[in-house]
């Protein structure tokens, strides 16, 4: 089960996801690891996170990796948007035929075009320069058509998942921190949507996702992975236990008491695991 947030702020546009991968057996869904990987960056500029089938959740972002390599000007996030969903349409349409399923797989992505910054007019509409305001684009879509539903200064964030029925909540939660201004950088705000994610689901009683959050943002620092501590229940007891550190360019979680660790796992990895023994790291 997962949920994944998109978030955009004023200084940038951030991805959240859980880490939960979930077994079906006879009808049921059960968790199983907190080993999966769900939030990538396809360059310096885009963020793509997924919710749905790891298999073609894993296939359709490689295709749309490949293509960007292939055709550079299909990476520049301005054709991002207009290309894409039609992209993913494909793949995954070919992957139905390919393999005869045809699962649920949805996708957030979000884009900070740094190169294009607001253009200011003056009141008759003559171009006056520039302000220090990037191009930002966060939204969602789904199969099998992959319409977009774009964020807005309105409805600033988008959530997909299987985890996600009854966060309704969560858009009032968020709406002000898109407003957050800390020179540029969004690491405060993106921690404290994490904190209100968490909390909002726990409210609900959803225990189907669940690991430590794997958080990327792109903002006037540049794109990056978030590092961070936090702690198990209860919240407020004690001292921090948990932490998701970046090793060799992959999320590890670490148990800061026992040292346990879990690395995450790209989607063919998971997919590839035989072994159906249940390993979670942490509930949400």
């Amino acid at each position: 089960m997962t949920v994944v947030l998109g978030q955009h702020f004023m200084e940038g546009v951030a991805v959240i996801a859980d880490c939960r991968a979930s077994l079906s057996k006879s009808g049921t869904t059960f968790p199983w690891r907190d080993n999966t990987q769900k939030v990538f960056f396809l360059n310096a500029e885009i963020i793509i996170g997924f919710a749905g089938d790891i298999e073609f959740a894993g296939s359709m972002i490689a295709f749309v990796s490949h293509h960007m390599t292939n055709k550079p000007k299909f990476g520049q996030p301005h054709i991002f948007l207009k290309k894409s969903l039609s992209v993913l349409k494909y793949a995954y349409e070919k992957l139905c035929e390919k393999t005869g399923r045809k699962p649920d797989i949805a996708f957030v992505i979000a884009s900070n075009d740094l190169s294009r910054k607001q253009k200011v007019v003056d009141k008759d509409g003559k171009f006056t320069g520039y302000i220090n305001i990037t191009d930002k684009i966060v939204f969602k879509s789904a199969s099998p058509y992959f319409t977009p539903e774009l964020a807005s200064i309105s409805k600033p964030n988008v959530i997909i998942g299987s985890g996600t029925p009854g966060l309704n909540d969560i858009e009032k939660d968020l709406f002000n921190l898109q407003f957050n201004v800390n020179g540029g950088d969004v690491s405060f705000g993106v921690v404290i949507s994490d904190h209100a994610l968490r909390e909002n689901i726990k409210k609900k009683g959803i225990d189907t996702v669940g690991g430590l959050s794997q958080i990327a943002v792109i903002d006037g620092k540049g794109p990056r992975f978030i590092p961070y501590k936090g702690k198990r229940e209860p919240f407020n007891d004690g001292d921090l236990d948990v932490e998701m550190t970046i090793r060799n360019n992959r999320f590890v979680q670490r148990d800061l008491i026992t040292g346990k660790e879990i690395e995450l796992l790209f989607p063919p990895e998971v997919v590839s695991i035989v072994n159906e023994d249940e390993e979670l790291f942490a509930d949400l």
